[in-house]
């Protein structure tokens, strides 16, 4: 299993995503070598992403409850105190996935558990 970072945001990503392209390469790994990307972690993004389209919201949120936050400046986010942030769990991999097609650079963050 990869070493995680307790917070992954677009500067650490692409290093996250060549350990999941390399660890899905081969189809001869057993699922048991792989499970470590669906461990549950929270995506963060403002709560105006939720918003654009309702295929990027399903994509975001799935059928998981979102939970609305203030933004308190320490998330990195490129947006208005107002907007405030939302909170969904889901798999590393869904996460990390949202993250690389839905979410401009410094719209989100995931937290690892």
């Amino acid at each position: 299993m990869p070493k995680m970072p307790k917070v992954i945001t677009h500067k650490n990503l692409e290093s996250i995503l060549k350990e999941l392209r390399t660890d899905f390469s081969s189809t001869a790994t057993p699922i048991r070598n792989v499970k470590h990307w669906y461990t549950i972690v929270t995506l963060e993004c403002p709560i105006g992403e939720f918003a654009e389209s309702p295929l990027k919201t399903l994509a975001l949120r799935g059928f998981a409850n979102v939970i609305c936050l203030p933004i308190d400046g320490t998330e990195g986010f490129n947006a208005q105190g107002l907007e405030g942030k939302g909170q969904v769990c889901q798999s590393l991999f869904n996460a990390l996935i949202n993250m690389r097609d839905n979410l401009a650079p410094f719209r989100g963050r995931i937290i690892t558990r």
